[in-house]
């Protein structure tokens, strides 16, 4: 099982460097941008992270400011430029989000609505008729995850509409409201719902509630996906030296429109966020009801951490913080906008493997708030790996990183989670099980308080056959992190599970 290790993610990143506490009323900020700083930094990133391009908007009270580098596609060398469409996935959840509270405005829709009165043929297993479109906005609607199948792509009118009935025969994993559980299927049976509310298809209501009087121009949810203009996803070809390959599969199916159907450009991404943040002249896309409810906290998800309409809303010290992160078909991509200083970044990247744009994001949020730009660190993982290329056998490669952290090395991008991805690429993505086990156990060795260590390491030992070295493992990183309840470490607490069961009735 390939699992996300994008560790860095911005809302850790700012819950670790502060003591959250409520959030307070702040004066106006006046954002730091350095733009040729800027340059320079975007151009360290495409140098240091295997990535064939990447695209970066940053939003302040004043600026709007873009930048593009690399390529959109490797093979044909075609440059990722600000004319580049690409395929936005998570961010379509933030102007599905944004139509649906246009439609609300103009009292065509009411987000605390059953979906049901507007889609009769939404039916499920359990409470579904208590589902209002406010749950399919925050995701606690109870409607179970399902993957989009984009290796058999749908285009027909009806795409949407058979997502809907396609969940017949599926229960309700809990009562409407009273939990937070991620599916895109939310996002779609809401697409679904406000075309038949309108008469008209999806496509055509977004384009006219939202796109049309953002000026978005070249944004859309339904693609030519042969164009080119359009950035190809890529995949990582070798899990060593990091050579990437055009992926062959496109992103893109209708019936996952609602969830994962926008495609922008850097240009047109910039004016919803200028709306979202209510900058000075920003396009009228919202009312400023409409915009608060959109950065209102709707449902609380731990500490500090809540559910918004499209996104993750963290309260830090002297800030709330509102966080769009995905990655998916050959693209990732970070938001991250801080409405009480008026800024906003966005970076984006046509590979979702071992790059998490969330890292950048922070990087160039610490720059507007008056931080310096350096030349991001090398990972630690894609050095040791290159090492391994070059025919430097593992003990030695393991002994050189051990050399870093004895001289406290402020070269590389270092920690438990880094060191761990060369375990994980060695185990899931090369098959080699002993190298990612001696890989794993020198990381708990070397950390010990690190819960991700020893959770890989149970996943290890678990593959060859050590039950109850695993379960030792299991055991001392919940006992490290007892909150943790991922989908990742559900996976190892169910196959634990179904091991001892099987070796207690052998």
């Amino acid at each position: 099982m390939v699992l996300d290790r994008r560790i860095y993610s911005l809302i850790i990143f700012y819950l670790a460097l502060t003591q959250c506490s409520p959030v307070q009323e702040t004066s106006l900020f006046q954002a730091n941008l350095d733009i040729p700083a800027l340059k320079s930094f975007t151009q360290s990133v495409t140098q240091t992270y295997p990535l064939p391009g990447m695209a970066v908007v940053v939003v302040t009270r004043d600026t709007a400011y873009y930048l593009t580098t690399g390529y959109s596609d490797v093979i044909r060398k075609r440059p990722f430029t600000d004319s580049t469409v690409f395929f936005a996935g998570g961010f379509s959840e933030l102007l599905v989000a944004s139509t649906a509270l246009r439609l609300q405005e103009t009292s065509r829709l009411s987000l605390q609505d059953p979906v049901v009165k507007e889609l009769p043929y939404f039916q499920m297993q359990g409470d579904y008729q208590r589902i209002t479109l406010h749950h399919l906005l925050t995701h606690t609607s109870g409607v179970p995850h399902f993957n989009p199948a984009w290796d058999m792509p749908a285009y027909d009118e009806g795409a949407l509409e058979a997502t809907t009935r396609s969940i017949i025969s599926q229960d309700v994993l809990f009562a409407p409201g009273s939990q937070c559980k991620r599916s895109p299927y939310n996002y779609d049976i809401l697409a679904d719902l406000m075309a038949k509310s309108e008469k008209k298809s999806f496509e055509e209501v977004i384009h006219t509630e939202m796109l049309e009087p953002l000026g978005m121009t070249h944004s859309t949810f339904f693609p030519d996906t042969t164009s080119v203009t359009m950035a190809r996803p890529h995949e990582v070809l070798n899990w060593l030296s990091y050579d990437l390959r055009a992926s062959e599969i496109y992103p893109y199916t209708r019936e996952n429109a609602g969830s994962f159907g926008l495609h922008t450009t850097v240009g047109d991404m910039a004016k919803w966020m200028q709306m979202a943040l209510r900058t000075p002249g920003a396009p009228q896309g919202l009312s400023s009801a409409s915009i608060d409810q959109l950065l209102t906290t709707h449902y609380k998800t731990a500490e500090h951490l809540y559910k918004g309409y499209g996104w993750e809303i963290v309260d830090t010290e002297d800030a709330r913080i509102y966080n769009n992160s995905w990655h998916a078909g050959g693209f990732s991509g970070d938001m991250t906008l801080i409405p009480s200083k008026e800024i906003g970044v966005m970076v984006l990247s046509n590979t979702s493997d071992d790059f998490n744009p969330g890292v950048i994001s922070g990087h160039l949020i610490d720059h507007l708030q008056g931080g310096s730009l350096s030349a991001v660190k090398y990972p630690i993982h894609l050095a040791m790996s290159r090492k391994l290329t070059e025919g430097r056998c593992l003990e030695e490669v393991l002994a050189w990183h051990d050399s870093l952290v004895v001289a406290g090395s402020e070269d590389y991008l270092m920690g438990p989670s880094l060191l761990g991805q060369l375990g994980v690429n060695l185990m899931h993505r090369l098959s080699r099980m002993e190298d990612a086990t001696e890989v794993f156990l020198h990381c708990v060795q070397l950390y010990p308080d690190a819960p991700e260590a020893h959770l890989n390491l149970a996943e290890a030992l678990l593959a060859s056959g050590l039950i109850e070295e695993a379960k030792t493992h299991f055991d001392e990183a919940m006992a490290l992190r007892p909150a943790m309840n991922s989908p990742y470490v559900g996976f190892l607490r169910e196959q634990l599970a179904v091991a001892q069961e099987n070796q207690a009735s052998s």
